[in-house]
């Protein structure tokens, strides 16, 4: 298997010299099925996506592209089908495509995925002259006469053939800043015909590729630059730009963003995404040459994406793998139970009971919370941990817990992290106020005991915290 992959690998990188442009549209970010294959079925849900696109709308009547696919992850691999129209002209020069999609995933390792795509379908060029006009068909006294002859020897005509392509996608979950790197072949399997001649090729190799940053700047606003490049038969198409979403609730969103398309256009964006539907609008101010032959008006562009989310499985309790996290259970008062049960998850076993503390009672519970993927000790909170230090004074047998806790954004594993990261900066506050290192101990359950359910903003806000319990004798 390793070696198909190589093998592919060798094909899209030898194949660099011909490649392509035929995908253009600005929202290439919400029609990803369609400029890779290896997305399809990529967020595990069932989705249907459509764009519409109209440029130069007052040189004829413009050139628009019209797209619809459709894509769905069913095990280990993801299927798409894709129907694109390029019309261009009152000559209704066209070109179609069917296109059938399917990709596999590869995880890497717990924060690298790599998804590979394979593209095959038809390509249909179609030429309609029945609007051209010839010098030879007007008269000074009449004007265009569309029954005289035009001298010329062609007619309209369609031509199908086969068309073949690969891609794949690299993405990486780890860091704050997370990457999604996209490169595709396309064309490069076809026929040897052309609308005019039996000889020649209508599909000319295509060659894309796209850059995707994903950071969250806050639990409400997300950064999102981008890069798209792509090249065919020596037309070149370069997007820079970024877009930003500010998050209403978990399942509502407004989404804006600036670009520029290389010597052509400023690209602007708006979108909004309610449940599961997002809606977006782009408009291209035109800064090319063409401006005046356009009237200065650019190209609009609208897109649609519907996903069906499949039914969830119940995901089964979280193991942490790691000797010093300890999971606690306290009493809530002194006459609730004499024994504290602390319990050490190990390399997957079962928990086992460790040891007891006996005499021991919570005298207080404390509280402190935290900004969105942050573990610093915010300077509103330290009056609670300040207080808890003056009732430390009051106790000379006591033992510190304390318990760092997240919300559900993010890897699971990187959650435990970030709860103990918290949990530490908090014991760290307190050492260094003269509370005994030895008195204490941290604890992290990352996302796996959330005070509130992770269903809006402000109850997430709520998990992302530390608890603080204080045992006295």
């Amino acid at each position: 298997m390793k070696s198909v992959y190589t093998l592919l690998i060798v094909v899209l990188l030898s194949s660099y010299w011909s490649i392509g442009q035929q995908r253009n549209l600005t929202q290439f970010y919400n029609s990803s099925g369609f400029n890779n294959p290896a997305e399809s079925g990529a967020n595990h849900y069932i989705r249907f996506s459509a764009n519409y696109r109209k440029q130069w709308p007052t040189i004829a009547t413009g050139y628009q592209t019209s797209v619809f696919a459709l894509d769905a992850q069913v095990k280990k691999f993801g299927y798409g089908m894709v129907f694109s129209s390029n019309d261009a002209g009152p000559t209704s020069l066209k070109t179609n495509n069917f296109l059938f999609n399917l990709s596999h995933e590869l995880k890497l390792n717990t924060y690298n995925k790599l998804r590979f795509g394979y593209q095959f379908g038809l390509n249909q060029y179609s030429l309609t002259t029945s609007n051209y006009k010839f010098e030879s068909q007007y008269d000074l006294e009449n004007g265009y006469n569309a029954t005289a002859a035009s001298g010329e020897n062609f007619t309209g005509s369609s031509v199908t053939d086969i068309t073949g392509g690969v891609g794949f996608t690299w993405l990486n979950d780890r860091y704050a800043w997370k990457p999604k790197l996209s490169i595709g072949l396309y064309n490069f399997v076809h026929s040897r015909k052309s609308i005019f001649l039996n000889t020649g090729s209508n599909s000319m190799r295509l060659f894309s590729a796209s850059l995707m940053v994903e950071k969250k700047l806050s639990d409400r606003l997300t950064f999102l630059p981008y890069a798209f490049y792509a090249y065919q038969n020596q037309a070149a198409n370069l997007l820079l730009g970024s877009n930003f979403k500010y998050h209403l609730d978990t399942t509502k969103q407004l989404q804006f963003g600036l670009g520029m398309r290389n010597q052509d256009a400023l690209l602007t964006y708006i979108g909004i995404e309610l449940h599961n539907a997002l809606i977006g609008f782009s408009y291209d101010i035109n800064t090319s040459k063409l401006t005046k032959g356009t009237s200065s008006i650019g190209a609009y562009e609208l897109s649609a994406i519907f996903t069906i989310a499949p039914k969830k499985k119940v995901a089964p309790p979280i193991t942490i793998h790691r000797v010093d996290t300890i999971r606690i259970e306290v009493p809530r008062d002194k006459d609730n139970t004499d024994t504290v049960f602390m319990f050490k998850e190990d390399d997957g076993e079962s928990p086992i009971d460790i040891s007891t503390i006996d005499n021991y009672w919570k005298y207080n519970h404390y509280y402190v919370y935290f900004d969105f993927d942050k573990s610093n000790v915010m300077p509103k909170y330290e009056y609670i941990l300040n207080e808890l230090i003056e009732d430390v004074k009051k106790f000379p047998e006591h033992k510190i817990l304390i318990h760092g806790h997240t919300d559900s954004d993010g890897e699971s594993l990187y959650n435990i992290y970030l709860g103990e990261a918290r949990a530490k900066e908090v014991m760290k506050y307190l050492v260094d106020r003269g509370v005994s290192h030895s008195k204490i101990r941290t604890f992290t359950y990352g996302q796996t005991n959330p005070a509130e359910p992770n269903t809006t903003l402000d109850k997430k806000a709520k998990n992302r915290r530390v608890e603080i319990i204080l045992l006295t004798k």
